[in-house]
């Protein structure tokens, strides 16, 4: 099969990822919508990097336009990313709320409940839901069970009004927790063909035929991020979609796209590794392959290698 010469935009790689603005993942929306109820605990939780935090935004922000003026939502959104020390999130959780953690002492769990209890029932009329996102380092941590304390507690916190508080926090590792009230829902790859139509045709110029690179993408990619890359890098200066088998090529020689692909995730790479994974990429990777590249391009390198 003759290549399809495809080039990349004229536009300059912008190192910025983009919030995707395009409607996917329906059937996960409506599951996760349903399980929002009041004194629920549910947890999202899938692979890195397929949106699931973008995904309980959008679901909340969802049910606020379908309640309108009758039922305010308030959320409190607790960024856990990399957190590994349990009394740190106790203080992003008061300051969720407005509340300064140098007022709440001793910072305990029962000190925290009880300055959450007061700004809660200011705002008895509202559906109030907390969310921790990115969590993962508090189990690999060993703070699972104090957190998951933590969790429990608000979700049983009575507000008048409204009855409890929902609880939802998102994590690539699985937290073991169960009880009538405790809810899952896993988001996976993205590999429903029309979600990946969706976001190239949003993501690119009108293309008549994508069936080749939609295919494509749901092989070798599997999260937004990257099949926005293509989109953007080799479908936005085309009329013609490229083969799958020159999509291919790119993957394996335009390592700049890579790292671009995973550019939010750079950071966290050497925490997901130990000095064993590392001595193995090392022996694995001659020292004048590995000088070719950029610091940031080396660790995509071993982000791809884990």
């Amino acid at each position: 099969m003759d290549l399809i010469v495809a080039s990349r935009s004229n536009q300059s790689h912008n190192s910025q990822p983009k919030k995707f603005g395009v409607e996917i993942r329906r059937d996960e929306k409506d599951f996760l919508k349903a399980l929002l109820l009041p004194g629920n605990i549910v947890q999202v939780h899938g692979p890195p990097m397929v949106g699931k935090s973008m995904l309980v935004d959008q679901v909340i922000s969802e049910i606020q336009s379908e309640l309108g003026s009758t039922c305010k939502v308030h959320q409190y959104c607790v960024d856990c990313k990399n957190i590994t020390c349990f009394e740190d999130i106790l203080e992003r959780t008061l300051e969720s709320m407005g509340i300064a953690p140098a007022s709440v002492l001793p910072a305990t769990i029962e000190a925290t409940l009880t300055a959450i209890d007061s700004v809660l029932r200011s705002n008895s009329s509202c559906q109030h839901i907390v969310i921790f996102q990115k969590c993962q380092a508090l189990r690999l941590s060993g703070n699972e069970r104090k957190f998951l304390q933590l969790v429990a507690s608000l979700a049983y916190q009575n507000v008048s009004g409204n009855g409890k508080v929902t609880v939802v926090f998102t994590s690539f590792v699985d937290f073991l927790i169960q009880g009538a009230n405790v809810k899952h829902v896993y988001i996976g790859m993205l590999v429903d063909p029309h979600d990946i139509e969706a976001l190239l045709r949003h993501y690119s110029q009108e293309v008549e035929d994508l069936s080749e690179c939609v295919l494509f993408c749901k092989r070798f990619l599997g999260f937004p991020e990257g099949i926005i890359r293509i989109a953007e890098e080799y479908l936005l200066s085309n009329s013609n979609s490229p083969s799958g088998q020159y999509l291919e090529e790119i993957l394996n020689t335009d390592l700049e796209l890579v790292h671009l692909m995973f550019t939010k995730r750079l950071a966290d790479v050497f925490s997901w590794l130990d000095e064993q994974d590392l001595l193995f990429v090392y022996k694995c990777q001659p020292i004048s392959f590995l000088r070719t590249y950029s610091e940031g391009m080396c660790q995509c390198i071993i982000l791809l290698l884990k």
